[in-house]
């Protein structure tokens, strides 16, 4: 599966996986800090006890592992479209890039 299929398979799976939400392959969410239009592969609109939530999917299908700096970028975004959380559709990641992002953000991964 190759770039835009990869998204594609992401998406639909989110679609199943949150039925009364608003999911959008390719969005473009205005960022709060650096006032650009950011791109987003799949977002996830949800309301949930009357709270507006945003949920942002990132997908790379790259053949080397995802290093710290493209997670450093991606979390860049997180803050800037004020994401509530977020998932990475990654076939590889370095463990470096894991410990240094689950320390600083918080973030969990699973295989």
């Amino acid at each position: 599966m190759r770039g835009s299929e990869y998204e594609q398979f992401a998406y639909e799976k989110f679609r199943q996986l949150f039925p009364n939400a608003t999911v959008t392959r390719n969005d473009y969410i205005h960022g709060s800090l650096s006032d650009l239009d950011r791109e987003i592969d799949v977002s996830i609109k949800i309301t949930v006890e009357s709270q507006q939530l945003l949920y942002i999917v990132q997908c790379k299908d790259w053949k080397k592992p995802v290093d710290i700096k493209v997670l450093g970028e991606f979390s860049a975004v997180i803050k800037d479209v004020q994401a509530s959380k977020v998932f990475c559709f990654v076939l590889l990641v370095s463990l470096e890039a894991i410990i240094s992002m689950h320390l600083h953000l918080g973030l969990n991964w699973s295989r």
